[in-house]
């Protein structure tokens, strides 16, 4: 009985299969027996940067834990006080927890206390490029640990995203068109579109980063600042069916 039942259901899974394969091949061929064009559509956006994100690290080590954590806070908020007169506000900042680590010295196989690292990491938001190296030149003043990188961005970025898609779509129905054209057609309906998505990338023609570190740590001149592109790039693949004119 048991047996049976198997039976019948591997049977009507087998036809729900069949179906399925019948309705993908019927709509694969829809497309593909009439004449059509396929297309990619690419659309750029490139725009400069007018925001960075500096990632700063204040590092302190000594054997008590509070007098350390102390002078971790001192050294920060002594920098958000400078900061601020650079046009950084409150929410430009994004202020990390303080790390807390014992430090040992293993030697013959015993460990020997070394006292403590108290790491507090901050991240500042500049909106005006041009006081970039300022900010940088203060926080390098206000005896910070490292400066893990400068992240450029565009504060309208989603903006960008939606200009690059419009203009993909835009470049796909050209090319369409310059297609059909070319050989005679007319451009019928959409078979399907294939949306890619969108990629940014950043592109330095300065090296801004390592300059910008280099000048914070001199007292040279500063010459003119250049901010980095931000370029957003979307793809759309689309099927257009033929009509002949």
């Amino acid at each position: 009985m048991l047996n049976a039942h198997k039976h019948r259901g591997l049977k009507s899974l087998a036809s729900i299969l069949l179906l399925f394969g019948a309705i993908a091949s019927s709509a694969h061929s829809s497309t593909t027996d009439r004449p059509s064009v396929s297309v990619v559509g690419v659309g750029q956006v490139e725009v400069p940067a007018d925001l960075a994100d500096v990632s700063l690290v204040f590092r302190i080590e000594g054997m008590d834990s509070a007098e350390a954590m102390d002078e971790v806070n001192r050294r920060v908020n002594n920098l958000l006080t400078q900061v601020s007169e650079h046009g950084i506000k409150e929410g430009d900042v994004i202020a990390g927890s303080i790390r807390i680590n014992p430090r040992y010295d293993y030697q013959n196989r015993r460990a020997r206390f070394m006292g403590y690292t108290v790491e507090r990491p901050l991240t500042l938001t500049v909106k005006n490029l041009q006081l970039l190296p300022k900010v940088l030149n203060t926080a390098v003043a206000a005896k910070l640990s490292t400066i893990n990188g400068v992240h450029y961005r565009a504060s309208n970025h989603q903006a960008l995203i939606k200009q690059a898609r419009e203009a993909a779509i835009a470049n796909s129905k050209a090319k369409a068109e310059s297609l059909t054209a070319g050989y005679a057609a007319q451009l019928g309906p959409i078979f399907s579109v294939v949306y890619r998505g969108g990629e940014t990338h950043i592109k330095s023609g300065m090296q801004a980063e390592a300059m910008m570190s280099s000048r914070a740590m001199s007292d040279r001149p500063q010459s003119r600042y250049l901010p980095d592109k931000i370029t957003v790039t979307d793809r759309v693949e689309v099927v257009f069916e033929l009509l002949p004119k």
